[in-house]
């Protein structure tokens, strides 16, 4: 705060900027644009049709004189058949950007209208707690454009360079580097989630225990609320390191190295890859305890004059679709369950996750209104305006245009 006092009293005319919010806005709108940029130059035939990607595939495999044609065929067989998938892949720029648009207008209207702090621009802790919940749609569809990126570099032969074929690379090494990428992509954005969803936990308790009056109960009471959702951050940060981690090794393999501090890399890689198949079925057993444990506390009657259940939702569908729609999907495409080989449930999943954020950005315009955070997310018997919401929304209902209406008169 002493900081954010010297930035409005010597520069107050670039506070909002160097808000971390700010900040990540910008970056992720760079790594937006650079994405649709990248596309657009370098991977024209996908915005095509489905025969110029096909194409493209199959200009790159026969330009790699090293490979046989069986493993061209196999790969053109493995890579080509998804036409509606391809279609519909399309989407993902569109849906990315509107989420981050949505996700941007949403930050702005709150923190440029209410200002509970005293400082223009900078947030409560509560509220800030609000704001990381609202960024991430933002956060997880950028990161899921990128996603898709790596897919249709693959699916193309678009991401396939000289300096590969100089170093030796086979086209199964282009593929497992592209899918390392999408791995490491997909566990950043994992790892927002987390974060994200112990914002929210956070929140949830901190307003709570305002309405116990023991001490020891109201510890009691926070540690056993958090217990899940910590586990599941814990196991999700410990699988956000070993994917990391697995991508860096397999890529410093491919540099013609054979081990690494004396411990030789196809063994080191079994290790992690044993550790990376566990903490993967680890965090959706881990993700579910954390749901429920949140769930119940939302069904709490102190919370209910906010809507604890709406404003959960967002969240609770991103951590649902992030977690079990990818396994779903794998599971499907393994045990050929569904039409698709694993790539193309990988292209997809992160096709849906764009569309889903976009959705889900929408859906926290009216699960935070203004009212909610203009209040500072005081504690509920403190709150000046609790009275006047209760009797606006009606014990049960929500009415978020409402609220924003009443608050604006």
């Amino acid at each position: 705060k002493t900081i954010q006092r010297f930035v409005h009293d010597q520069i107050p005319f670039l506070a909002a900027f160097l808000q971390y919010y700010s900040l990540l806005y910008i970056t992720l709108f760079i790594l937006l644009i650079e994405t649709i940029v990248y596309v657009a130059l370098h991977m024209r035939e996908v915005m095509i049709s489905s025969k110029a990607v096909h194409q493209s595939l199959n200009d790159t495999l026969q330009g790699l004189s090293h490979m046989s044609q069986a493993d061209r065929d196999s790969w053109i067989r493995e890579l080509r058949d998804y036409d509606n998938l391809q279609q519909f892949s399309l989407l993902s720029p569109l849906a990315a950007l509107l989420a981050f648009l949505v996700s941007l207008y949403h930050v702005k209207r709150l923190m440029s209208e209410h200002n509970s702090n005293e400082l223009e621009w900078f947030p409560t802790r509560r509220q800030d707690w609000v704001l990381q919940i609202i960024m991430l749609p933002a956060v997880y569809a950028t990161m899921s454009l990128r996603c898709v990126l790596r897919c249709w570099a693959l699916m193309t032969g678009g991401g396939w360079t000289g300096e590969m074929a100089q170093l030796g690379w086979t086209f199964s090494e282009y593929a497992s580097h592209t899918m390392d990428e999408y791995e490491s992509n997909f566990a950043l954005a994992n790892f927002a989630e987390m974060y994200t969803l112990l914002c929210f936990s956070s929140l949830i308790v901190d307003m709570l225990k305002e309405s116990i009056q023991s001490p020891e109960l109201r510890e009691a009471f926070s540690t056993l609320t958090m217990q899940g959702v910590l586990v599941f951050v814990v196991t999700g940060f410990a699988k956000v390191v070993v994917t990391l981690w697995l991508g860096w090794l397999r890529a410093y393999s491919r540099s013609g190295e054979s081990t690494l501090v004396g411990v030789p890399f196809e063994k080191e890689l079994g290790y992690l890859q044993n550790l990376d198949t566990f903490l993967g079925y680890s965090i959706i057993l881990t993700s579910l305890q954390a749901l429920y444990n949140i769930a119940m506390v939302c069904g709490l009657s102190p919370l209910q004059e906010i809507n604890p259940t709406l404003k959960f939702l967002g969240t609770r569908i991103l951590v649902i679709f992030a977690q079990l729609q990818s396994f779903c999907l794998q599971m499907g495409s393994m045990y050929r369950w569904l039409p698709i080989n694993p790539f193309q449930a990988k292209l997809l999943h992160a096709s849906l996750m764009c569309v889903e954020c976009f959705g889900v950005a929408i859906l926290h315009l009216f699960a935070w209104p203004d009212v909610d955070y203009h209040c500072g997310y005081l504690p509920l018997e403190d709150d000046p305006l609790a009275a006047e919401r209760k009797y606006r929304r009606g014990s049960r209902s929500f009415a978020g245009a409402s609220s924003r209406q009443f608050f604006n008169h």
